[in-house]
This record gives structure tokens, C-alpha cells and sequence, in this order.
């Protein structure tokens, strides 16, 4: 019984609720094409088997790059891919607004600064491309599988 109230609590702390990666970032992404009356094509594969962490961890990446998209590309189209392989969840949001020199802003958006934290304490990788008048790629290669010490359903272990 402990354990079973011991799940649901981690279910219902995780931003994903109950239905996992796919359906929460089909929902994320339905709400802001309504917002922002913008084009925004989802990718992913019929199902996902990946830990929670793994899950939480893609699902900020792919909110991080579109509210980034939406705020300061100026794009017309705005797309997200979900992949999974044995090794790795792969995230890529990309746009094709207006874009910017990586070297003229050295330091990342503080939420893509605290997004790349995340992804590298759990041993992934966080990349972003981009160019003046050329658009912005933002990638990430998230584990797939549990490190000792995180909580597996929460996505709240330690970072």
C-alpha cells in the first residue's frame, strides 16, 4: 500500500502527469498553436519506451525551444522531432526565423543555460545552431537509461 501511494505521489509531481512524453508534448504543442496562431509540426514515433527522467528532461527541452521560437524567432514554421534508439530520447526543435551569431551572445538564455545543466548531469548533450537569417536548431541526446540515485518515476532525482 506504501508503495503504491509512493507512485502515485511521484505521477502526480511529474509534469507529465500520467500519460507520459507523447501525449503531453502532442497537448504543449496543440496549446500554443492556438496561442500564438503559429505553425508548429510535431514528429514523433507511435510510442516511447524511456525512464521518467528521460521523458521529463525531453519534455523541457522541446517547451524550452518553442517558447524560445515563438518569442524571438519571427518564424513562419516552427517544427519538433521526438526519436528514441536504444541509447538515447532525441529531441530537435527547429526554426526557420530569423536566427543569430552564436558568437555574439556567448552565454545561453538562462533557461537554456539551466536546460544544458540538466541534460549534462544526467549524461546527455544539448547543441544549438544557428544564424543570422538562417533560423536556430536546438538538439538534445538524452540517456536512456536510469542512473543510480534518480528517483525513476519523478524525473526528480539529483542534478
Amino acid at each position: 500500500v506504501l508503495e503504491l501511494r509512493g507512485l502515485m505521489e511521484e505521477i502526480r509531481k511529474s509534469p507529465l502527469g500520467r500519460g507520459g512524453l507523447l501525449p503531453t508534448l502532442d497537448g504543449l504543442v496543440r496549446d500554443l498553436r492556438l496561442e500564438w496562431q503559429q505553425k508548429i509540426l510535431l514528429s514523433t514515433p507511435a510510442e516511447i519506451e524511456a525512464p521518467a527522467r528521460a521523458q521529463v528532461t525531453a519534455y523541457q527541452v522541446a517547451r524550452e525551444g518553442l517558447t524560445n521560437a515563438l518569442k524571438h524567432a519571427e518564424a513562419t514554421a516552427i517544427s519538433v522531432n521526438v526519436d528514441a534508439s536504444v541509447d538515447s530520447l532525441l529531441v530537435e526543435v527547429q526554426d526557420d526565423g530569423i536566427g543569430f551569431d552564436l558568437n555574439a551572445r556567448p552565454s545561453l538564455h538562462f533557461g537554456l543555460r539551466l536546460l544544458q545543466e540538466r541534460i549534462e548531469a544526467c549524461g546527455g548533450t544539448l547543441s544549438l545552431e544557428s544564424q543570422r537569417g538562417n533560423g536556430t536548431r536546438l538538439r538534445a541526446a538524452i540517456p536512456n537509461k536510469e542512473r543510480a540515485g534518480e528517483t525513476a518515476l519523478s524525473g526528480e532525482g539529483p542534478i
